[in-house]
């Protein structure tokens, strides 16, 4: 006990001792922490520590292994005599019916979250929950679901179905324009022939007015040149590109977009799109009767 108070005194913890905790021990140690001091005086003769706040129970191993089970023991007991009460919880971004699973995993193993005498009921109507059970367990189960029922990332999925021949894509490419333009002498030199080609290129700039290169859509460049020299550089992204190819396959008559589905799905969640037509054939069964 001298050692367990000493120990206590130095941590500047409240100590509680039970009645059968005696004997001698004879120790010399030096640059040991506290911690690990205790530990080896418990050890040596057999007890086992509970710390509370700042309140340290010291007793026989067995001992507090014995009011631990009879703690659980009285737990349950109070846990089958306790009221059930029932609460209506609706679920905002996951499944009613995924939640539920969550709750019933393990109940093989006695790892359920739903006491045996409560229960779980889905209303799929308002994507809600029916929980009855006993007010601990409705508390854990609340818990559960707002760590759960959270926002995921979406992800937007857009397809373009098209028909067209199987070479049709090989005599397709690129046309990059560029333009050169000396404001002493007005004079424009383009590569593509004319400068209607060459994004930005217009009259304006003929007129000493700064060059501006616009891309619409996913592409947004705004260059500015004040001298008296200038050119444009052209380059592509991925859905640009896409873009433009089907758009020369339509305009050279070699192809048809017929459909642009698009679908949404949450992150790392599976998704289709689904393209074909519908033929409708008779069936005959086995009565005689024909069904469509």
């Amino acid at each position: 006990r001298a050692v367990l108070q000493l120990i206590a005194d130095f941590t500047e913890l409240n100590l509680v001792a039970s009645d059968t905790v005696s004997g001698r021990i004879t120790l010399r140690l030096q640059n040991v922490p506290w911690d690990q001091a205790l530990e080896l005086v418990l050890k040596t003769k057999g007890l086992d520590k509970r710390q509370i706040g700042n309140v340290l129970m010291v007793a026989p191993a067995a001992e507090i292994a014995e009011r631990e089970r009879q703690q659980i023991e009285a737990n349950k007991q109070i846990a089958e005599l306790a009221p059930l009460q029932s609460e209506f919880v609706r679920i905002r971004y996951a499944s009613a019916a995924s939640i539920v699973n969550l709750f019933s995993a393990g109940s093989e193993e006695g790892g359920s979250l739903i006491s045996p005498r409560g229960s779980v009921v889905v209303e799929p109507r308002t994507n809600s929950l029916i929980i009855t059970d006993t007010a601990p367990k409705l508390a854990e189960i609340r818990e559960l679901i707002e760590l759960v029922d959270i926002p995921i990332r979406q992800v937007m999925i857009e397809a373009r179905i098209v028909i067209a021949q199987s070479d049709a894509t090989r005599n397709l490419g690129i046309e990059w324009g560029g333009a050169y333009l000396n404001d002493n002498s007005n004079s424009i030199t383009s590569v593509s022939g004319n400068t209607e080609n060459v994004v930005g290129l217009n009259e304006s700039a003929i007129n000493n007015e700064p060059l501006q290169v616009n891309y619409p859509g996913a592409l947004l460049v705004d260059l500015g040149v004040t001298r008296n020299s200038g050119f444009a550089i052209g380059f592509t992204s991925g859905d640009l590109f896409l873009s433009a190819e089907l758009s020369a396959l339509e305009a050279a008559g070699e192809g048809e977009v017929v459909s642009q589905p698009k679908v949404i799905t949450g992150d790392k969640q599976q998704a289709s799109i689904k393209s074909g037509t519908e033929i409708p054939y008779q069936e005959s069964s086995a009565s005689g009767e024909t069904t469509v």
